[in-house]
């Protein structure tokens, strides 16, 4: 079971919202609140967030597995308005 969970608001559809993944985090799950929406996930925002990046269908999730050693930036671009929750052991 992940400890901590934290919640990102994405206020745009269809635009990069960085997410930081902190030193420690181990065994992240990043996922949307909105069931209904898709999304995308990147670690380069200068890309098209409505085509490119690794393409999550609805009430998918994206997972790490490992423990992260140094402070990762990932960019969510979703299909609405909604919240990115990201949950982890530290």
């Amino acid at each position: 079971m992940r400890e901590i969970q934290q919640r990102t608001e994405i206020t745009s559809a269809n635009t990069w919202t960085p997410i930081t993944i902190p030193i420690g985090a181990f065994d992240f799950i990043l996922q949307l609140e909105d069931s209904t929406a898709t999304f995308r996930v990147s670690v380069d925002n200068s890309i098209n967030p409505t085509s490119n990046g690794l393409f999550v269908d609805q009430t998918g999730m994206y997972s790490h597995d490992g423990v992260n050693t140094a402070a990762l930036t990932l960019y969510v671009s979703a299909s609405t308005t909604t919240f990115v929750i990201v949950q982890y052991t530290n």
